[in-house]
């Protein structure tokens, strides 16, 4: 079972909807009375009204994935996404030359810090004002140190404040169905050695798919036992008339998990579309590099955030007719994307996935009256 609350929000995304001196002073207590615990109930009540509305219809697991400061160690799958967002860099010394609690600040390779430049900012405190163009960098640390001055040739920088990165997709993730044509391809249509990600593994395609002519169709009863043209790569049992009963392994091979760790998500040669060109994704050869950008649905952050400040609001009197209009538009929302009336960019449950999607009919058989 999932935990109740996934971190997919972060508070510059209230910023749009609600000032930050009214969210926090006004709809929250104050941190150490509970304030995040607050804001984080919110925020798992409307992720759970979302589920409740689309969850038979989106993939919401693939868009409801956390957004946490960037851990060095940790795995990173395609889709995944972290923010630069770190405690600020302390020297082993709070005063030049006297320890901070009688103990040396050490840091060692992996963990990330903040620092900043700019005039008044001296070991973790910053007496200045922010008027100085001064901007706070986030940075890895590459080589171990208990530095009483800041010395960049033992850290990497790998982003500014509030930076947001994603792991991008190898190749296009995997359909069980084709797609009307794109240009010169057809999503769907896979043939021998074509690549394709599923699962948070990626697979090539060693037998093609199969197409069901007309004819063939005619006759089954139903459009749904019609036999889809691919097997799903995981698919570990059953039949599929044309692979056989070994399933996913009939038509995939499985090359295995592909993720990022220990990888820095830095502006080196972002989106270069020559960089691993021809190169497979499961060699080393393969050069691994974030996508710099928010890969969260617009549509689906600004629904998140008005049910959770209507909400809230339900703990004060003020403003509650505001929010409640937010509220409705977030919910009229949920039904027009649910009948297909408005899009999103959250991938559709494909039917095989689901035993709740009603779809189906009679296979169309011509010079029939």
């Amino acid at each position: 079972m999932k935990g109740q609350y996934t971190p997919y929000l972060i508070l510059n995304d209230y910023l749009t909807t609600i000032r930050s001196d009214q969210l926090i002073n006004q709809l929250l207590d104050y941190v150490a009375e509970g304030g995040d615990l607050e804001r984080n109930n919110a925020e798992a009540y409307a992720i759970s009204e979302v589920y409740s509305k689309l969850g038979s219809y989106f993939y919401l697991d693939f868009e409801f994935r956390d957004i946490k400061p960037f851990y060095f160690n940790r795995k990173y799958f395609a889709g995944d996404r972290c923010i630069i967002n770190f405690p600020t860099w302390i020297g082993s010394s709070g005063i030049e030359g006297e320890s901070i609690n009688s103990s040396e600040q050490s840091y060692a390779i992996g963990d990330c810090v903040l620092y900043n430049g700019g005039i008044g900012y001296s070991n973790g405190v910053y007496t200045g004002n922010f008027q100085d163009g001064s901007t706070w960098i986030g940075y890895c640390c590459a080589q171990p140190n208990s530095d009483k001055v800041w010395n960049t040739a033992n850290w990497t920088a790998i982003g500014t404040w509030y930076d947001i990165y994603n792991v991008p997709f190898p190749y296009p993730i995997f359909q069980l169905m084709p797609s009307p044509q794109i240009g010169v391809e057809t999503p769907g249509v896979y043939y021998v050695n074509d690549n394709t990600c599923w699962a948070n593994h990626t697979y090539t395609c060693i037998q093609q798919s199969i197409a069901t002519g007309h004819q063939a169709k005619e006759q089954y009863y139903q459009i749904s036992n019609i036999p889809p043209p691919n097997i799903f790569p995981n698919q570990k049992g059953g039949f599929n008339l044309g692979f056989g009963f070994d399933c996913g392994k009939s038509q995939w091979n499985d090359n295995g998990e592909f993720f990022f760790k220990s990888v820095l998500p830095f502006a080196t040669n972002w989106n270069d579309p020559e960089l691993n060109c021809g190169i497979p994704a499961w060699t080393d050869g393969y050069r691994k590099q974030w996508n710099v950008g928010d890969n969260r649905d617009p549509i689906m952050k600004e629904i998140i955030v008005a049910i959770a400040l209507s909400h809230l609001n339900i703990r004060n009197s003020f403003m509650i007719k505001e929010r409640a209009i937010k509220r409705d538009w977030a919910y009229r929302k949920l039904e027009l994307i649910k009948k297909g009336e408005d899009t999103t960019l959250i991938p559709i449950i494909q039917p095989e996935q689901s035993g709740n999607i009603s779809w189906g009919g009679m296979p169309k058989i011509i010079n029939t009256f």
